[in-house]
């Protein structure tokens, strides 16, 4: 996947949104303007903790978080995706 090019090209960004559709794992959804407000709203939350704590470097970790996730966020509602978490099985012991 070239990442450069899902920005550049809008054909692209469409043939590897299909190919992940197709392999279940995104799913594209209805746009829904309350649930985007809501995302919004957390992602700007998100922006706020990274502004207040960017001097912090001991925390370096949490705010790259939470700038991806503030960005994740926006991202999958300007697409109108939704990622499929994997399914995961506990072992038994």
């Amino acid at each position: 996947m070239n990442i450069d090019k899902l920005f550049a090209d809008q054909k692209y960004l469409g043939q590897e949104l299909d190919f992940f559709i197709t392999k279940k794992h995104i799913k594209k959804i209805q746009e829904n303007k309350e649930l985007v407000n809501s995302h919004l709203k957390k992602a700007r939350h998100n922006l706020e903790f990274y502004k207040l704590n960017k001097e912090h470097h001991k925390f370096n970790d949490w705010l790259i978080v939470t700038l991806y996730y503030a960005y994740t966020i926006v991202l999958w509602h300007s697409l109108q995706i939704e990622i499929i978490p994997p399914k995961i099985t506990m072992p038994q012991f």
